[in-house]
Parts: structure tokens; C-alpha cells; sequence
């Protein structure tokens, strides 16, 4: 009997240690729970991201990474990350409010199609069969196909997910908007302008310009702190660097039988710079002063500047052939094109790592170039202003030529596809295909927009928040109406002392006519330029010219009010009850965005978002391990 309760006394005794043993590791080692002493990326781990402490697992990385719509591992990566990141701040914040999701009602969601991803609540593609019915094996296909995961965990993760959807309704839902909001922000965003602008583009001085080495020494010699902070922002570019040839040339232009060389003439005129001027650098470029028939050209001296020894791009195989074997104070052949002769010599070679004397010179041309082209379309444009002033009676349509069509536009104006592209009657494809010819003009209209790098919702330019300065804008989510912010205060546009290069003749400035256009964030022809927005919609009266000259849309521009036109309130009655929801939509988007990003850098800050290290890192082209460059909280912007 003794015998008998020893035995059973050690095995309760073995079953109690078991038992510690268990809740040791779960208190240590439980799930959705981090170690307090990481700190910036995580090597391998179970957890593919944690946030505040919560430690999302690899099967919620798994499905935020497959259902995506990155274009590639690395995109797909961030992705996943910032995906998985917006789903734990709602789902800790459902989480402290005692909100709860169990399998039954998980299930229910997802037999009305709906996928919960990021806090938002999307639909599963082909859940539904032709009949409309929800599709058994379409579900299972979406699990195990599509997001490599078993049936249970998807069902688990959807359930972290679905706490997240429930907490951003409980947000969102908390945004209210009057009818007065609404009624302002539809006054300010239909009341429409019609304008002239005349623009003078930098890039149009830039190729006019005619400058030699002399004109860059002295801009150099004013501007050294300019270089040298450009190198030191640019230094890795001299790192390492390829072989590369200086090279000048010497182009004769064909003749067209009135005027200029033959292409027999052109040929004997360089074979016998060929051979007078030998090695001779000096030489080579009076020879290409004297010849030249590019007035550019003629002012540099041929130079081209630093072109890769691999590829010179010269603009035809035969050159670049025979360039990217030149040695320094060697040339080419004489090559002949359909469009003339050339002659082209290598002055100096470098490759490896460049200090800052041996790329100054290029680093002043590039500078020099940009200063000087800005300037001169600035006086061009401060010109055109005055000069319209002194016209009196004269519009800028009297004086100025309409601009030509775009390309593309099937000889459409710019005039006329901004009322096609006012037309309510157009429908949101045709609008897009507008907006893509506007922007894409020769000289105006071109409307600056974020590259979406990204593509998912919540990197969207168009967020559908108000214009900034708007009522809407400057109220509240909850508040009355607030009056339009006045009007961004601006300094005149004045020309410099600065002495330009010469440069060839420039075709005058032609006009646009825009409008009726409603006010918006980017205008054409007036950028998204405050100061010029607000003269056209808030200052001028129909027919007035603008005061001064705007810095707008990539260049100097000259604006002429035509007419401005306020909406119908009647308008607005007709659906005011859909344009109060909208608005409403709108805010609470941007009061989640805004909270959520909040939150979000605050935890970065902290060092409370750790990535896992093994997720970071892929292989480049040549197989070595690179790092990928991640930081939280880069979806929001």
C-alpha cells in the first residue's frame, strides 16, 4: 500500500512539474505577445511585424502580401507591411473598447464576400457564381490558391481583421457634416473661372542658350558654394564610376541646295580640320566656333560634355561606334548622316572615384544652364506684362497667338478640350483621357501628379478632401461652416542683375484660353499655384490683368481674367441630402487617415513597430544580399 501511494506521488508530482513547465512557456512565449527587449528589426521570428507589442503572425503577412496589388517582391513587402500595421492600430483600439469577433460571425461576412484588409472591407473576387449564389469551392480556391493559407487561419486572421474594420466604422461613423458645410464647400468648388495665360517655360531658354566656357567660368566664380554643395549631395554619383570620354564635335548641317554646304562639301571642309588641327585641343574647338552650323554649338565650341565610353549616345550608331573607342586627343572619322558631317574628338578619359576639381566644371554648366534659362523666361515673362499693360485696351488674346493643339488631341485646342472637359455629360473615361492631353501639352497645362509607386487605396492622390483654403478645408469634422482662408500673400516675381549668355532666337509665347473651370488644388495653366489660384477666383475682375507675373505651372506665367461665375444654390437643392454624404465620406476618410497616422509615427517613433529582418532583405541582379528600404508609417502621407 506504501508502495502504492509513492508511485502515485511521483506521478502527480511529474504531472504538476509538467504543468509549470506549460504555463511557463505560455506566460514567456504566448501569441499575439513581443519581447520587450527587441529593439529596430527582428532577425527570424514566428512574427513578421510586431506593433505596440502585438505580434502578427506569418500567416497575416502571408495573406497582406498575396493579396496586394504590388508590382513586384519588394513592393509587395512594404505593402504587406503597412497593411498588416493599419489592421493592429484599429484592432488594438477594438480591442481596449471590449469589442469582440467570433467564428460565426466572421463567417457570416465572409459569406456576403466580403475580405477585411488593412481595416478596410473589400470583396472577394469570383465569390459569387453566375446565379448570385456564394461559391463553396470559389472560397477555397481564394484561401489556398490565391493566399497559400489552410481554411483556419484565414478564418483567424479575418477575425483580427474584421475587429479592425468594425474599429474604423466606429471612427468614421463619429464625423458629421451640415448641410451648410456641404452648401459651401459646392459655392466654392463650382464657382468657375474663364482665363488667358501666357507661360514662358524655362526649358524653351534653356535650348536657346549659347554659352562657352567663359560664360560658365564666371558663373562658376560667383556660385563656388553652390558647387560644392551640390557635389557633396551628389558625391555617390561620383563613386566608382564608369569610363567616360569628353567629347566636342564639329557638325555642318546638310544643305538643302539654296543655302549651306553640300554633303561633299561639308566631308572635304572637316577631313581637312582632320588633319590640320592633329591632337591639338585648342584647336579643335576654334575649328568648331568657326564651323559650326548649330548656334549652340557654335558658342560651346562643339562641347558634349561627359558621355559614358560604353555608350555615348549621340543620336546614331555610327558615332557612338566610333566615338567609345576614341583615346584622349584622338578623333573620330569623318562621319556623314542624312542630316551632315561630323567630326567628333575625345579631350580627357576618367573613370573610378571623382573629386570635386575634376567634375566642376560639368557641375557649373548643368547649375549655370538652369539659373540662366529660369531668369530669362522670368524677364521674358515680366516683360509680356508690361508690355500688355502698355496696350491699353489690348487683351492678352490681341496679343498673343492660341496655343496649338497637343499631341495626340486630333487637332482639338486646348480651349476646347477644357470645355469637354467641363462637360457633364462626359463620362469619367473620357475626362481622364482629357486630363492626360492637358497635362501632357508641348508648353502648358501640364498638372503636376504623385507617382503612385504604390498601388492601394490609401496611396491615392485623389483623397477627395476639400481644396485647401476652402471652407471645407479649414472646418472642422464636426463644426459649422468656416469662411474661405484669404488668399496666400506673395512677393513679386523681380528679374536679377545677372549677366545672361547669348542665346538664338526664341519663337514668341502663345496663349491659353482656359475655362470655365472650377477652382481646384491644380489649375491648368496655373499649376497649383496659391497666389495666381487666388488672383483668378478671389482678386481680378473680368477683364483684368494680373498685377504681377506668377512662378506657376514650371515656369513665369502672365494671367488675364475673362469672366467668373458663381453657381445656383437651386443646383445644390436638386441632390443636397447625396452631396451632404459625400462630404461626409470624405471627412471621415481623412479624420481616419489622420488618426490612424497619428498613432502610427508615434509608435515608430518609440521603436514600437519592429519588421522582422528576414522580410528586409532580397538579393540584387548579381545574387548579393541588399537591404530593403522601409520605414513605417510610409503609406500615410
Amino acid at each position: 500500500m506504501l508502495e502504492q501511494m509513492r508511485r502515485q506521488g511521483a506521478s502527480i508530482f511529474v504531472y504538476l512539474i509538467f504543468c509549470l513547465l506549460i504555463l511557463i512557456f505560455v506566460i514567456n512565449f504566448r501569441p499575439g505577445q513581443s519581447r520587450s527587449d527587441d529593439n529596430g528589426c527582428r532577425g527570424t521570428s514566428t512574427s513578421a511585424i510586431t506593433v505596440d507589442g502585438f505580434d502578427t503572425t506569418q500567416t497575416a503577412f502571408k495573406i497582406a502580401f498575396s493579396a496586394n496589388n504590388g508590382q513586384d517582391s519588394k513592393q509587395k513587402t512594404v505593402i504587406a507591411f503597412e497593411v498588416l500595421i493599419r489592421r493592429e492600430l484599429l484592432a488594438q483600439a477594438a480591442d481596449a473598447r471590449g469589442l469582440m469577433v467570433d467564428d460565426d460571425l466572421v463567417m457570416n461576412e465572409i459569406k456576403k464576400g466580403h475580405f477585411f484588409f488593412g481595416g478596410q472591407t473589400t470583396q472577394i473576387p469570383g465569390i459569387f457564381d453566375k446565379d448570385h449564389y456564394w461559391n463553396l469551392r470559389a472560397f477555397q480556391a481564394w484561401y489556398q490558391n490565391q493566399l497559400n493559407v489552410s481554411r483556419n487561419s484565414y478564418i483567424e486572421e479575418q477575425k483580427r481583421g474584421m475587429l479592425a474594420a468594425m474599429m474604423a466604422d466606429i471612427l468614421t461613423e463619429s464625423v458629421q457634416v451640415s448641410r451648410d458645410e456641404a452648401l459651401s464647400q459646392f459655392l466654392f468648388e463650382n464657382n468657375t473661372a474663364t482665363y488667358d495665360v501666357v507661360a514662358f517655360k524655362p526649358d524653351t531658354y534653356r535650348s536657346a542658350l549659347q554659352v562657352s566656357d567663359a560664360d560658365i567660368d564666371r558663373w562658376a566664380a560667383a556660385h563656388d558654394s553652390e558647387i560644392s554643395a551640390r557635389y557633396k549631395s551628389d558625391e555617390r554619383l561620383y563613386k566608382g564610376t564608369k569610363p567616360a570620354l569628353e567629347l566636342r564635335e564639329i557638325f555642318i548641317a546638310k544643305g538643302d541646295g539654296s543655302a549651306g554646304m553640300t554633303i561633299d562639301a561639308a566631308k572635304a571642309k572637316l577631313e581637312d580640320v582632320k588633319k590640320t588641327v592633329g591632337n591639338d585641343k585648342a584647336k579643335f574647338e576654334a575649328a568648331a566656333k568657326e564651323l559650326s552650323t548649330d548656334p549652340a554649338a557654335k558658342s560651346s565650341g562643339g562641347e558634349l560634355g561627359w558621355r559614358s565610353a560604353e555608350n555615348p549616345t549621340l543620336g546614331d550608331k555610327a558615332l557612338n561606334e566610333a566615338a567609345k573607342v576614341l583615346k584622349p586627343g584622338e578623333t573620330t572619322s569623318v562621319i556623314t548622316t542624312d542630316k551632315g558631317a561630323y567630326l567628333i574628338m575625345a579631350e580627357d578619359k576618367r573613370e573610378g572615384d571623382l573629386k570635386l576639381e575634376q567634375v566642376k566644371h560639368e557641375i557649373a554648366a548643368t547649375l549655370a544652364k538652369d539659373s540662366w534659362s529660369k531668369e530669362a523666361a522670368k524677364r521674358a515673362a515680366i516683360a509680356a506684362l508690361d508690355g500688355a499693360r502698355n496696350g491699353v485696351g489690348m487683351n492678352l488674346d490681341q496679343l498673343y497667338k492660341p496655343e496649338e493643339p497637343p499631341p495626340g488631341s486630333g487637332g482639338i485646342t486646348p480651349d476646347q478640350l477644357e470645355k469637354l472637359l467641363n462637360d457633364p455629360n462626359a463620362t469619367p473615361e473620357q475626362k481622364e483621357q482629357i486630363k492626360q492631353l492637358l497635362m501632357h501639352g508641348p508648353t502648358h497645362g501640364q498638372l503636376e501628379r504623385p507617382t503612385k509607386d504604390i498601388a492601394a487605396s490609401w496611396l491615392e492622390d485623389d483623397s477627395g478632401m476639400a481644396p485647401e483654403g476652402s471652407a471645407v478645408a479649414a472646418g472642422s469634422a464636426t463644426g459649422s461652416a468656416a469662411p474661405a482662408a484669404a488668399p496666400a500673400a506673395t512677393e513679386n516675381v523681380v528679374a536679377t542683375k545677372d549677366v545672361l549668355p547669348a542665346m538664338s532666337d526664341i519663337p514668341k509665347a502663345s496663349l491659353q484660353h482656359v475655362g470655365p473651370a472650377p477652382r481646384e488644388k491644380q489649375m491648368v495653366g496655373l499649376g497649383a499655384s496659391k497666389p495666381a489660384i487666388a488672383a483668378v477666383f478671389d482678386e481680378l475682375q473680368p477683364g483684368n490683368l494680373a498685377k504681377q507675373v506668377y512662378e506657376a505651372d514650371g515656369g513665369y506665367i502672365v494671367v488675364q481674367l475673362r469672366e467668373r461665375q458663381q453657381p445656383n444654390v437651386a443646383d445644390f437643392d436638386k441632390n443636397a441630402d447625396d452631396r451632404v454624404a459625400e462630404l461626409r465620406q470624405q471627412r471621415a476618410h481623412a479624420f481616419l487617415e489622420s488618426w490612424m497616422k497619428t498613432k502610427c509615427q508615434a509608435l515608430a517613433k518609440d521603436h514600437k513597430i519592429l519588421p522582422a529582418q528576414d522580410k528586409l532583405t532580397d538579393r540584387d541582379d548579381n545574387g548579393k544580399l541588399v537591404q530593403l528600404p522601409y520605414k513605417p508609417c510610409m503609406s500615410f502621407r
